[in-house]
């Protein structure tokens, strides 16, 4: 699970996530899918717990309100669904 914050700041929005330590690349990834542009990332880890700080260039494209924007990130940090035992293909 992670504590998620976001806010419009001018033309940028300021994200920060704090969560169980885990590369950054996901978020990174999610964030530019959204249209989304990285303009700084700092991360300050204690321990097991990290907190990255990014500043976002709103791209054109980009669609989405700080709480649905919090709402993705959020999620991208939620483990896959585990497969179901009764869920695989029979040959």
């Amino acid at each position: 699970m992670a504590d998620v914050e976001a806010r419009i700041s001018g033309a940028n929005v300021l994200l920060r996530t704090l969560s169980r330590r885990a590369p950054p690349v996901r978020i990174i990834a999610l964030l530019e899918s959204l249209h989304l542009e990285v303009l700084h990332l700092n991360i300050t880890t204690m321990d097991d717990t990290v907190l990255y700080s990014f500043v976002l260039k709103i791209g054109l494209d980009c669609h989405l309100s700080v709480d649905d924007l919090a709402m993705e990130v959020h999620q991208s940090f939620m483990p896959p669904p585990a497969a179901h035992p009764d869920n695989h293909l029979h040959s």
